[in-house]
């Protein structure tokens, strides 16, 4: 009778231990799920802040296409005026020597 309490008496101090064990683990798991749950908070903050990015990203594409529309239509535009003028150059030169004739 006196080892079965012996026994049980170990069996008891190694449920304890492992009972503490136990409860060391949980605690390190609550304190791991809080930094889960952290995480995901950082993460959800992180996708919201991408999302606004693309959105500014896409307007700046949508301005710099817009931009390089406008710089095609000066540029032909100038090229029309430069024609022009390579027009008018003509003839003042021809009215020039017109009137210088003789």
């Amino acid at each position: 009778m006196k080892q079965i309490l012996e026994k049980l008496d170990v069996v008891s101090t190694k449920v304890e231990a492992m009972d503490g064990k136990i409860e060391a683990m949980d605690s390190k798991i609550e304190v791991m799920n809080g930094k889960i749950e952290a995480m995901d908070s950082k993460i959800e903050v992180m996708d919201s802040k991408i999302d606004r990015i693309e959105s500014k990203l896409e307007a700046t594409f949508e301005q710099v296409a817009k931009s390089a529309e406008v710089i095609n239509e000066i540029a032909s535009t100038q090229e029309r005026h430069e024609r022009i003028l390579g027009i008018l150059s003509m003839r003042s030169i021809e009215q020039e020597s017109y009137i210088r004739r003789p």
